[in-house]
């Protein structure tokens, strides 16, 4: 939720005053597309989580190595992204991603209540 936040305001601080309809279209078609694949990696590690044999696990154990790898990769093609990309573009892909990524963490958190719920 924490970097959702983050990916989110960097994408507002960029509207202007004279965006258009189809700048923020395209913010709710990014949030669309990357929501359904961050839910979907978020029930993936859940499951994968509740799998694990002990139930006190360092927290390096979250996410696969992969993952790490993707996040990694993902934070250095935002900061190139940002150097070189329009100022609109910014505000359409980091608000939908923003909001998306927000948007995970908060099932990550419901997750996690649940399996507080049922213990």
């Amino acid at each position: 939720m924490l970097a959702g936040s983050f990916v989110l305001s960097t994408g507002i601080s960029h509207f202007s005053n004279n965006t258009t309809i189809f700048v923020c279209l395209l913010s709710i078609l990014i949030f669309v597309l990357f929501s359904a694949l961050f839910q979907m990696l978020a029930y993936k590690n859940q499951k994968r989580i509740r799998a694990l044999e002990s139930d006190k696990n360092p927290v390096f154990k979250f996410f696969t190595v992969q993952s790490y790898i993707v996040v990694a990769f993902m934070i250095t093609l935002g900061i190139v992204l940002r150097l070189f990309l329009p100022s609109f573009f910014i505000a359409f892909f980091y608000t939908g991603l923003g909001s998306a990524l927000f948007l995970a963490g908060i099932a990550y958190l419901v997750y996690y209540i649940q399996y507080l719920l049922h213990q």
